[in-house]
């Protein structure tokens, strides 16, 4: 009598970044990348468990865009999802919070951007990259616009992406590790 196949299946994420451990053995480290901005210094620090960029912003109109971006190259073609948790904190006019997935290395123009719901706790965000092929770097980072004295900043605590698997009719993977 059969009673059945059990098939076990790798974990399908990788881990980029997870409360302060970079996974350097693949994304070789997360290093900062930004415009220049007269009126608006940026701050860029390896928390004990996230990734955080502090905006201040010091004269009218300035408009700052600052990214931590993976060293190495990451090949996405098998990954369908992107896992961010993320929160924000401060009083720009403009303050928005984005991944962002680049062939090239120290850019702040990309291929593909996707904005992110953030909130002052942390909040889950799950980018469809199914599109996406081939060798990318990946960003994570923020964009503020202001015209006074203030100040945004943003965490991120966990990046990871994720495979799907076909089986039994069905896709599925193992997408809330959170």
């Amino acid at each position: 009598m059969a009673i059945g196949r059990t098939q076990v299946i790798s974990n399908p994420n990788l881990f980029l970044y997870d409360n302060g451990n970079e996974f350097q053995g693949v994304t070789g480290t997360f290093a900062e990348v930004q415009t220049t901005t007269a009126g608006v210094t940026a701050v860029f620090t390896k928390n004990v468990d996230s990734l955080e960029i502090e905006h201040t912003h010091t004269t009218t109109t300035g408009t700052q865009r600052s990214y931590f971006q993976t060293t190495n190259a990451i090949d996405l073609t098998d990954y369908r999802a992107l896992l961010v948790d993320v929160q924000r904190a401060g009083t720009a006019d403009t303050f928005d919070i984005y991944m962002a997935v680049d062939t090239d290395s120290g850019v702040t123009l990309f291929d593909e951007r996707y904005l992110l719901t953030a909130s002052t706790s942390p909040t889950f965000n799950v980018i469809d990259i199914t599109a996406i092929t081939g060798s990318n770097y990946i960003y994570a980072g923020m964009n503020t616009v202001d015209d006074d004295d203030d100040v945004a900043t943003v965490e991120f605590f966990k990046i990871y992406l994720v495979k799907w698997h076909y089986g039994n009719g069905y896709w599925w993977g193992h997408l809330f590790y959170f």
